[in-house]
């Protein structure tokens, strides 16, 4: 048993690549794969479903099932990577979870939390190390510290151990801040693939006719031009995804993932846990019907908020007030959005990625809908 391990400062997995020598990104990445095995082979299934990716029954490998807390193997389907199949099954991965690098890092927390701890102790022990500035003030050489005590892992442990507070604080001062997910643009250029075009997909919108028969077209365009659009804030979508033991259906879900920005504000203060959208491609406006039949979808396990999409308005003005007559009747807040609005919302995507700027989440129009609601 590693010494880290044998005085109990593991709490969480990604503490090994602090702690455990030998223990980096890939191991642990590894690792993870493992444990959540079981998750990745359902949305890849799902993806492969909505997608239209062949898959074939092959072996799952080991999967943890965290009821019966046992290591379980099955048959299953799954895709299989190669124009022959010959390179093996694959899995796919949200990329909203996807990083580059871990989010705790051993040089980060040895120079910002561990070092000044024991500069700290040197000055008031008034050691050799301590060198006195012009100024009056101590300074202790970091190159002399770490020649002293060390900054390896098995020395990282030692400190920690002195110094019991320090990993907590660590642990309380990262988030998914420190490490957020990959820009559509860093996707892009990973994979070799091209850049999402947010003009594209709203032009694919727009060519579709409003009536019954463009129905699954326009429904598939808008959950194009959403996703890409609230990436990485609200994730892991679902289409027509079953509610009530399937006695209801939502045309598009999402999961609210957010960590910053208007959808974590929106999680914290009125509740969504995820994004119901309905959406409608009528000639004419959606009437009461429609609104309450997106209210429905509200509950106090998926939350209160929700899009509802269509082609255009007859008053626009009057259905926004029926949203807030819903909302003051408290039952939930829908946003509702016609062409121009997401026309608007794209426009806005694209003029960013032109610029270079990563999205922070702020979607002003949706959060100007969202005011006319409460206020």
């Amino acid at each position: 048993m590693s010494k880290a391990a044998s005085t109990g400062l593991l709490s969480d997995l990604e503490d090994t690549s602090l702690l455990i020598p030998g223990i980096g990104r890939d191991i642990v990445s590894d690792i993870t794969t493992h444990v959540i095995r079981g998750a990745l082979i359902g949305y890849t299934q799902a993806a492969c479903d909505f997608y239209g990716i062949p898959m074939v029954s092959q072996h799952s490998g080991p999967v943890w099932n965290p009821n019966s807390l046992e290591w379980q193997e099955d048959f299953i389907e799954l895709p299989r990577a190669g124009s022959d199949g010959e390179e093996g099954k694959f899995l796919l991965v949200p990329k909203s979870i996807v990083r580059h690098d871990l989010i705790f890092n051993k040089d980060k927390y040895y120079n910002g939390y561990l070092a000044p701890l024991l500069e700290q102790e040197e000055i008031q022990a008034k050691t050799q190390l301590v060198k006195i500035l012009k100024n009056g003030s101590p300074r202790v050489s970091r190159i002399e510290l770490r020649a002293k005590y060390g900054a390896d892992k098995l020395a990282i442990i030692d400190h920690t151990a002195k110094f019991p507070h320090a990993l907590p604080t660590y642990r309380r001062s990262t988030s998914r801040l420190s490490c957020p997910p990959m820009s559509h643009g860093e996707v892009s250029l990973l994979t070799d693939t091209p850049e999402v075009n947010y003009l594209q997909l709203m032009d694919q919108i727009e060519a579709v006719s409003p009536g019954n028969a463009g129905a699954s077209m326009y429904h598939r365009a808008v959950e194009s031009l959403l996703t890409a659009l609230l990436y990485p804030f609200c994730a892991n979508m679902k289409i027509e995804a079953e509610i009530h033991e399937g006695r209801k259906r939502i045309d598009i879900l999402y999961d609210n993932v957010a960590g910053l920005g208007f959808f974590d504000w929106v999680a914290r203060h009125h509740g969504s846990a995820v994004l119901p959208v309905e959406c409608k491609n009528y000639s004419q406006e959606p009437g009461n019907e429609e609104l309450d039949q997106i209210s429905g979808r509200f509950s106090r396990e998926r939350g209160w908020v929700g899009l509802i999409t269509c082609r255009s308005f007859e008053d626009k003005g009057r259905f926004l007030e029926r949203c807030r007559d819903t909302a003051k009747d408290g039952r939930g807040f829908v946003m509702a959005l016609d062409d121009l609005d997401l026309r608007a919302l794209a426009e806005e995507a694209q003029e960013r990625r032109n610029a270079g700027m990563r999205n922070q989440g702020e979607f002003p129009l949706l959060r100007k809908r969202f005011s006319e609601l409460i206020n």
